[in-house]
Formats: structure tokens, sequence, C-alpha cells
């Protein structure tokens, strides 16, 4: 059996080392033989990567074993072994762990691993290793200072409790300190504490680099440099400065006064007063003192148990019991200024707690308590005090109102009651409230603070309520708490039947009922139903939406699933019903899968009439009017839609949907501006339904959120100046629970998003879901595109033979890194942006990234993926890894490691030749192929390195197609003969050579609805 054991070594690592399997008790001390006797340095290693710990490096350490002639014991006797014996020095092979990633391992506990015994020595670390981390989160440790000369070292100091120490001074087995570096001979207790000193040092170091920290007034000096250099080293790894002269002795001075105060205030503990409401009607308030830890609340002792002499659960702390009933009448002594009343209780001489009227209970709860807690007291309170309990406030009910839903103006039928929580005070309480005059009071058994003030203007606001409409929007905000002002108590109930219960309840209906419609040309998972269900719900009220799925869930199914059933109603016989007005959908999307929607919508809803209004032919006028009138779906881009604003306000929309939404989320932008002004001009001709499709979560800017809700449901959130100060504020300047509790409440109705994470849509998803991304060319591209064929055909037409498929071969590979990025051809004077499938890639990536996800991305050419690597890390300033043939195999190796290592790097880039198989990489659960390859087994093996046994998570794989190029033909072309892909697929390239110049002229030349036309100022450069 493989014994396993952890050694501390002064340098400041954790030494693991092991005994062999199979040894004998003794061994001869050849070399050789001495070798076969410890474990390797590469089980050592698979140890750890079994353990998901990245050490990639194994030494050797001296160290001082137990040992007869020279001969080393094995276990079981080496831990038990007297230290008397005599011990040789041995090379043994070793990994050293740093102090940050001792501690990660150390804290995980023991592994279970068949075949490997874990000494008692690493049992030890991991005991050590959790009071370590339990005395952290304590805050049981000081900022110090060390000075050798004009060096000084910032440091951090472990505050111990001696017993706690002697526990394990008394139990560490001999093989925790036994390299050589220590001592032959170690001490122990000086082994632990250097140890947990030195863990502790590196730990606190490595938390506030991440998280901000504050060093108290007293010991910073902004005119000191060596304060401030102090004040920095406390979070660099090594903390070394320089300081010449008399400023660092008198920071040093300084340091060792504040500490020594700190030292000398003892244990943790501090005074607690404990308020406990009257158990009868007629008793009074009880206020009882206790001591209590500073760090955890539940490890307290009363008062009463102190004056008795048991100190409860605080013996532990190393606190006397003088010391605590003296710090017990010295604090409350303390505490007498800021709440007079406890004169009463300190007229004992061991008191134990006092007894309050209710007006005194009120003074304590709103007088006494922050004084207190600002001195350094803790104060225990009812739950309805402190907000867990119910509250007095007002409860809306609303009832849907006659005639159709009009959206967020839809009048309703509403009444206010009075109520504590959502239960409606009865007469009888409502009388008890009116004839109150204290401000404590008890209903139906609940004690409640009431304002009479509050409540006469509560009551007035209520009858002034009955005379005025209330519109959907407004009781949706008033039951959230957006309109709180302060003045009246809170809305702290909505109650609602109808249509209006289903909005609040988020369940327009029930899952999986609602079906396709039959002209729909596809099967929706159960969680897709909803999906449709939802859309059509908001679509038959005129309510504004955001379907928020995560990527790959199939927002553009459902959104053409719905689309279609709308179409389906409104017809009679294939008429439109009589009466019934055709107001079409404008969709706005990114330029990069403009064709996408519109290859989508020909696949699964065939019976939809699309229009794609882009291009420099794109009509305009009446033409574009009566277009309009004839044509379910006008799709077009955010660009277009700037630039089209005018011609676009003239069409009675029926809806205006966003995909990828996220591209209005920078409110003073010209194309968000130009969009909501779309939008408002609508809503006055009549009004228009608003959807959104984003893949990016919506709680990143609080700023965007209002940006895209503004457009959804205009005002709603109020202006952005409110908005700023109910929400953005108090949320990302305060982390405001409240505010943010009130926000999610208020923007819920409105948000449908379902995660790849949730228990309900992983059931119902394939193990991988494949899409086909067919992505416009830049103007630019188009351009090049087209000079390439212009320049090569004449050549191929006149060659022969194998210089002939040379020609073909060459101007295929030409055109196809033309649809990659114009780059690759030289021409770097072009933007970045000139490149469809970066634009893309930039879009997709930045929802893989906000959802956390990590991404495999394949490209045929080395070139594409050095331009790739360059301009993701300087876009995402992410660490981006690239894998080619180039590569030695060392460094491959590593770069795997690396990704498949938790927290590793999200982006990684292969070459197709190079990382299209033998690779296991199932940290991804994203896959992009940039460009495409002849045979799609060979693109379906380089899948298979994300989408493969070990993968626990659906894989999604994107094909970037550039349409009306070569690649979409070939594309088509590998579609249909797939089934016979080992036969004809794999030469696919053999048969372009074979073709004649007309047949490839008709497979390589651009569709003339090929080109995307963004900016007017190259329009004619692309033709």
């Amino acid at each position: 059996m493989k014994e396993i054991h952890a050694t501390w070594d002064s340098s400041g690592a954790i030494l693991l080392w092991g005994f062999a399997p199979n040894t004998a008790a003794q061994v001869s001390s050849t070399e050789s033989e001495n070798e076969q006797f410890f474990v390797t340095g590469e089980a050592l290693l698979e140890f750890l990567t079994e353990q998901e710990f990245g050490i990639d490096e194994s030494s050797t350490a001296l160290l001082a074993l137990p040992s007869t002639n020279g001969k080393p014991f094995s276990s079981p006797f080496f831990e038990t072994i007297d230290r008397s014996s005599n011990l040789s020095v041995f090379e043994v092979p070793v990994v050293r762990l740093d102090p940050l990633t001792a501690t990660a391992l150390f804290s995980c506990g023991l592994p279970t691993l068949p075949g490997v015994r874990f000494g008692d020595s690493y049992r030890v670390f991991i005991e050590l290793t959790k009071l370590l981390l339990e005395q952290l989160c304590r805050g049981r440790f000081l900022p110090g200072l060390s000075r050798l000369g004009e060096r000084f070292r910032s440091r951090w100091d472990l505050q111990w409790e001696s017993l706690i120490l002697e526990h394990f001074e008394n139990g560490v087995p001999f093989a925790a300190f036994t390299s050589i570096n220590s001592s032959a001979n170690p001490d122990r207790s000086l082994g632990i504490r250097t140890f947990l000193q030195h863990s502790a040092d590196a730990l606190i170091r490595s938390f506030i680099r991440r998280t901000p920290f504050t060093i108290p007034e007293n010991l910073r000096n902004a005119k000191a440099e060596a304060s401030a250099q102090w004040v920095r080293s406390l979070s660099a790894d090594e903390g070394g400065f320089s300081s010449p002269g008399v400023e660092g002795l008198k920071l040093e001075n300084r340091l060792e006064q504040w500490s020594g105060a700190r030292k000398r205030a003892g244990a943790p503990v501090v005074v607690a007063l404990v308020l406990r409401e009257p158990e009868h009607s007629t008793s009074q308030w009880r206020l009882e003192f206790a001591l209590q830890d500073e760090y955890r609340p539940n490890h307290q002792v009363s008062a009463a148990s102190v004056w008795r002499g048991d100190l409860g659960i605080l013996r532990h702390h190393g606190i006397a019991l003088s010391e605590a009933e003296e710090r017990l009448l010295s604090e409350l002594g303390r505490a007498l200024p800021l709440f007079p009343l406890l004169e009463r209780a300190l007229k004992r001489t061991r008191p134990t707690g006092m007894s309050l009227t209710t007006e005194e209970a009120y003074v304590f709860l709103r007088e006494g308590i922050p004084l207190l807690s600002e001195a350094g007291f803790r104060a225990s309170t009812p739950e309805w005090w402190t907000g867990a309990g119910r509250k007095l406030g007002l409860k809306l009910t609303v009832r849907n109102a006659a005639g159709s839903a009009v959206g967020l103006s839809t009048l309703l039928d509403y009444s206010w009651k009075l109520a504590l929580g959502e239960r409606e005070l009865t007469e009888e309480e409502f009388q008890q409230l009116l004839k109150s005059s204290g401000q404590l009071i008890q209903l139906g058994g609940e004690w409640i603070e009431i304002s009479s003030d509050k409540l006469d203007r509560t009551l007035r606001f209520m009858r002034e309520a009955e005379k005025k409409n209330l519109t959907l929007g407004e009781a949706l905000r008033l039951g959230a708490g957006a309109e709180e002002d302060g003045e009246i108590l809170p809305v702290v109930g909505l109650e609602a039947s109808g249509w209006v219960e289903k909005l609040l309840q988020h369940r327009p209906f029930e899952a999986g009922t609602t079906m396709e419609p039959e002209s729909f040309m596809g099967e929706l998972r159960p969680y897709q139903r909803e999906g449709l269900s939802w859309l059509s719900f908001l679509s038959d009220t005129g309510l504004g939406g955001c379907l928020a799925d995560d990527m790959g869930l199939g927002k553009t199914i459902q959104l053409l699933a719905m689309l279609t059933a709308e179409k389906n109603a409104s017809l009679h016989d294939g008429v439109l019903h009589e009466g019934k007005e055709h107001r079409p959908t404008l969709l706005i999307v990114p330029m990069s899968i403009l064709g996408n929607w519109v290859r989508e919508s020909e696949k699964f809803a065939p019976t939809l009439k699309i229009h794609m209004h882009h291009g420099p032919q794109r009509l305009a006028g009446d033409q574009f009017l009566k277009m309009a009138s004839e044509f379910d779906v006008i799709v077009t881009t955010y660009s277009i839609a700037q630039r089209d604003e005018v011609l676009l306000q003239l069409v009675p929309w029926g809806r205006i949907a966003l995909d990828e939404a996220q591209n209005i989320k920078n409110l003073n932008t010209k194309q968000t501006r130009a969009i909501r002004r779309l939008t408002f001009t609508r809503l006055a001709n009549g009004g228009v339904q608003r959807l959104a499709l984003t893949g990016t979560p919506l709680e990143n800017h609080l700023e965007e959120l209002w940006s895209i809700f503004d457009f959804l449901n205009p005002g709603f959130l109020g202006d952005i100046a409110d908005f700023r100060r109910r929400f953005a504020a108090p949320i990302e300047r305060s982390r405001d629970a409240d505010a943010a509790a009130r926000l999610s409440k208020l923007i819920r109705p409105f948000v449908l998003r379902r995660l790849k994470s949730d228990p309900k849509v992983i059931a119902d998803l394939p193990e991988k879901i494949e899409i086909d991304e067919i992505i416009s060319l830049t103007p630019e591209q188009a351009a090049l595109y087209q000079r390439t064929l212009n320049e090569m055909l004449p050549q191929v037409d006149t060659a022969s033979g194998i210089h002939r498929k040379g020609l073909v071969l060459a101007t295929i590979t030409r055109l196809k890194q033309v649809c990659d990025h114009p780059w690759l051809l030289g021409n770097e004077d072009l933007p970045r942006s000139a490149s469809g499938k970066w634009l893309r890639v930039e879009e997709i990536l930045e929802t893989v990234l906000a959802e956390d996800d990590r991404v495999l991305i394949f490209s045929q050419f080395a070139q594409m993926g050095h331009l790739l690597k360059r301009l993701l890390e300087e876009r995402f300033g992410e660490e981006t890894l690239f894998l080619h043939g180039a590569l030695p195999r060392n460094q491959r190796e590593q770069a795997v490691a690396r990704f498949q290592k938790p927290g590793g790097p999200k982006i990684f880039i292969l070459s197709l030749k190079a990382g299209g198989f033998g690779l296991n990489l199932t940290a991804a659960n994203q896959v992009i192929h940039f460009d495409q390859w002849w045979n799609p087994a060979v693109q379906d093996q380089a899948t298979d390195r994300a989408y493969r046994i070990g993968q626990k998570r659906s894989v999604q794989v994107r094909k970037l197609i550039c349409r009306g190029t070569l690649e979409e033909r070939i594309h088509e072309m590998l579609g249909r003969k797939r089934e016979l892909a080992q036969e004809i697929v794999g030469n696919t390239k053999n048969l372009l050579t074979e073709m004649s110049t007309d047949e490839l002229r008709e497979i390589l030349t651009l569709s003339s609805d090929t080109l995307d036309y963004e900016r007017p100022e190259i329009e004619e450069a692309a033709l």
C-alpha cells in the first residue's frame, strides 16, 4: 500500500512525500534501492492530478528519518518511532506546495483513494488548516511589521488562544517536521506556529488583493512615506520595503503600541443586550444582559450564568471567570451614557437585566440600539423589528377591468386595505389601530411599530385613491414598492385575478400544454413550449417582454413558433379575418445573423412571408409601404433601422422585436435613441408590442437593464434620473438588498430566463446542440471576394492538368480566407470589423463569458488562430490559449492541462489538424467552427474533444458559414450527402478541382443578396 506523508519545511513550503508500495520494513541503503523505497515524484503528481490541483513540478528534499544501520523505517513504525532513535538523511522525491496551494489541498479533507494510506502527519495538517481558517474567519489577526536594518517587511500576525494550540502540540507526529532544513530533532510547538503564521500571512495577502480593506486611522499617515509603503506592502507577495531615517522606526513604535493594546483586550468577547417581548398582555418587556463571542452570535452566555460561575461555551475562549465578571460590569458602565435607563439595573451589584415598559422598549429600539451598536455592543431584538416579521401596510387588490388589455395602460378595478403582511386587518383590529396612541401596539398577538401621523396620511391616501383610475403599470410599480416615499405605510401585498394574476405569478399556462402550430416545421421541447405560451400571452395582452434564455436554448425558434401561431389565428381559409388589420412585425438583428434569421424562418416557419430590408437596392417610399402591407415579417439590421428611421415610422407595425437586444444597452448612442423613438412613435399611433431576445444576463449593469426595459415598456422604470436614484445608486454603490429585491419584483413579470443548468431544462436538452450560423459578408469582404474571383478564374480557364488543379485549390483557399477575415490576405489597412465572422464571434463570446462558459474555437488556418488569439485578448482581456502544429509537445500538454483545470482560461483556439483529435477538453461546453473543412467527419472529431465521456453538460456546437459564398454551397452539398460521408464527402475537394470553369463560377460566385452594407461610404466600393 502506498503511503503519503506531509512535512513542514522552514522555507515556507509543505513537502508531500511517501513510501512506495510493497516494501519490507527494512531495505538496503544502496542508492537504487532507496529510490525504489520512496514514492516517485510522478506518483505524487498523479495523486494531485486526481485532486484537481494544478501542481506540475516535483523535486527532491533531504529528510531526517529514523533508521537502523542507515536503513529507513517504513510505516507503521515510522510515525510512532521515538525521536531519539538514530536519524539518517535521505534524499526523497517530494512535491513542494506553496502555502496557498497547501491550504486549498488540506481544506478539502482526507481523500479516499484505493491503495493509498495517509499518515497522521497528513491528517494533522488537515486539522491545522481547519483551525487556521476558523481563526481567520473570526478576525483573529493583526497587521504587523518586522525590521532588519533599514529594511522592513509587513506581516499579518495571528492571535492565538493557548489552550487550542496546546491540544495540537501534544499530538503532532514526528513526520510532520522531519525536514532536515528545519531540524533533525524539530521543535513541534515552534513548527506549528510557524506553519500557521506563514499560511495565514499568504492567505490574508491573497484575499485583500481582491477585497478592499481598511487600516485604522491612527496607523495611517498620508504624509509619511513609510506608512504609505507599509499599507501597500500588506497586500504584496513579499511585503518588503526600505525606509531609511526615523520614519520606519516611528511606524514600528506606533504599531507595537496599537497591537499591544489590542492583544491586552483579551478574548473577543462583547456585551450583548437581549430584548424580549412580554409573555402576557399585562406583563412588561425584559432587557437581559449577556456575554457573547464577537464573531459568533450563537456563542452567548447570560449574565445570570456568569454570576453563578458558569461561563458555558465561553470557557474555551481563554477568559477567566473574574475577567468575565469585570468585563460585564465595566462594559455596562460604558453603555450607561448611551442608554441612561440602565441606571436602574446598575444599582445592583450583580445585574442580570431589567424590566421595561412598552414606551421604554420603543426608546431602546429606536434610539438606544443605534448608539450602542456604534459603540461595539451587540443587541438582539424580536424578528418583526429587524424586518424578518410581518409589517403593517397597504394591500392592493386588483381585478381585470372591462374591455381588452392594452398593455401597461390597461385600467383595473381595485381596492385598498390595511394589512399585516398579506393578511387583511379585521374590523376589530382596524378600530384598535385607530384608538392607539402608542408607538408599539399588539395586533392579533403580533407587535408592530406604528406612527400616528403616517397612519393618518395613509387613511387620507386610501380615501383619495378611490376617486382615481389605476393602470396596470401603476399597480405593478406600487406592488413592487417602486413608488414608496416614506410618507405613508408601505405596500405589503398585491393580489390579482385573471390574466393579471398569471402575469404576476409568471405562469401564463401550465408547462407543455401549448403545442407548436401545425404549419411550424419542428418540434419544441417542453421548456420551449412554455416560452411559446409566454410570448403568446404577452402578445395577447399588449405587454413588452424579454426572452433571456441562455445562449443555445432556442430563442429564435420560440419566436418563429409564436409568429406562425399568430398568423394562423388571424386567417380563415387562408384569408385575413374580416375587420382584422394586417400589422407586420419589424425584426431588428445584428448584421452578422441577418441571413441566419431568413434561413431559420424558411426552415421552421415556411408559411411566414419574410422580407430582408437591407443593401443599396432596398425598397423605399411607397414601394416599401406596399411591401410591408404584404409581408408578415420585415427583418433589418440595427444600423439600417437607424438610417431608415423616418421610413420605418410610416408603417403601422404590430410588433417591434430585437434580437441580441444588448445592442441597445448603451442608452446614449444614436442607434439606441433611434430605435426608442421608433417605439414611441408607434405608441402614439395606437400601440405596438415590443419584444427583446438576449442571451446576455440582464443583471450585468443596471443602466443597460433600464435601456432595454425602456424599449420594452416605456416609462415603466421611470426616467433614467429616477431609476439611478431609486435603484442603480443604492444597489451598485451600497449593495442595498431592499432596492435589489424591489427591482427584481418589478421586472420579473416581463422577463423569462431559463439557464442551461436548470434541472428541468437539462432534462429537456439533448447532449449536443448543433447550430448553423449563417453569417453575412461585410462590404469589404464582398469586394475582396469578387476581386479574387475576377483575378483567379481567367487563370484557371487557361490552365490544364495538375497546374489547373493547383489554381482551383489556391482560389478556393483564398476565398475561404476572405470569408474568415481580409487580414489573412494582407489587408490590415481595413478595420478589424471588416469580417462578419469576427463580429459574430464577438457577440457569441460576450454571452459565453457572461454565462461563465468555456469555449473551443477551431480553424483550419493557423494564421487565423494567431489572429483570433490577438483580437480576443485585446477585446475581452481574457487569456486565450492556442494549440497549433508548431507547438512543442510539452507546451501542448501544458495548455490542455491548464484549460481543463478549474478556474483555467475560458477560451481555447485550436487548429483543426493539430487539435481535431486525441485530446480531452471536457471543460468546454461551447464549440465554434470558425471555418468549414471538406469532410464533416473531421469536424465531428474536433467537436468530440468536448463532447465525449466525462462531459457533464450539454455541448453547443456552432458552425460559422458565410451566406451566398462558396462556404454555404459546400455546406449544402455536404448536408445533402452526409449519409454517404465516407464515400462521397471525403472527395469533395477532388470533385471541385474536376469541375469546368463555368461550373466553378456557378459554385464560387456571390449570390446577388449576399452583400451587407452597414456604412454608406463603402457601398459603392463593394460593387
